[in-house]
Formats: structure tokens, C-alpha cells, sequence
């Protein structure tokens, strides 16, 4: 999605038009920070509830998982710099939640780790 403008609350509770980047701010993510305008994917707002590192197929990666309300992504980062998110929605499916979200993503990773990526 290219950059817009949105409306964000600031500490004061004053809004402020801010530009956002959703490249820029996965990018952020895949090298372990949590951006001040919080994760936003699809133009909507995650919050960052876990950022940990684990191994797949012996191969270090990185970890990111966000919420919103009946909505969250998985997102993992290879050694190479791949990023595979995953997003699920309860309200769609009682079977969309994270935790089979991060099985789904961590089998899709061990994939593309095989084939390379």
C-alpha cells in the first residue's frame, strides 16, 4: 500500500495528520523495533504485544506478533531477510486465532527457508 495520511492521537490527546509508511514501518519491525505509530497493515493498527527470536530448521528468526481487537498478524523474519506475514480475524472463523495463525505461518516459513528463501 502506498503512504497516506491518517489521524493519530498524540500523548495530549491531540490529533495530529501523520504520514504513514506501511514498508517502512514492517521494515522497522524486521530489525526488531516497534514503531512509535504502532504496526499498521491494510490501513489498520496493530499493536506489537510480542517481538521474541526462535529457530526454524536450525536457522535463527525473528518474531512479531500484534493485535486489535478479534484481528492479529504473525509475522516471522528469515536469517536472509524475508518477511512472511500472516493475519487472521475471529470474527470470520472461531478457527482464525493466533495460535493457528503461527503454526500456519511458522509451516509456511519452514517452506520457503527449504526452497531457499
Amino acid at each position: 500500500k502506498e503512504s497516506y495520511k491518517q489521524m493519530l492521537t498524540q500523548e495530549d490527546d491531540t490529533e495530529k495528520e501523520e504520514t504513514i509508511d506501511e514498508s517502512a514501518i514492517l521494515k522497522a519491525v524486521a530489525e526488531g523495533k516497534r514503531p512509535a505509530q504502532g504496526l499498521w497493515i491494510a490501513g489498520e493498527k496493530y499493536t506489537i504485544t510480542r517481538q521474541e527470536e526462535d529457530e526454524v530448521d536450525g536457522a535463527a528468526i525473528k518474531i512479531a506478533v500484534a493485535g486489535r481487537p478479534k484481528k492479529g498478524v504473525v509475522i516471522y523474519i528469515t536469517g536472509v531477510g524475508t518477511i512472511i506475514v500472516g493475519m487472521f480475524d475471529e470474527t470470520k472463523s472461531a478457527t482464525q486465532t493466533v495460535g493457528n495463525c503461527r503454526k500456519s505461518v511458522h509451516a509456511f516459513t519452514e517452506f520457503m527457508m527449504s526452497s531457499g528463501y
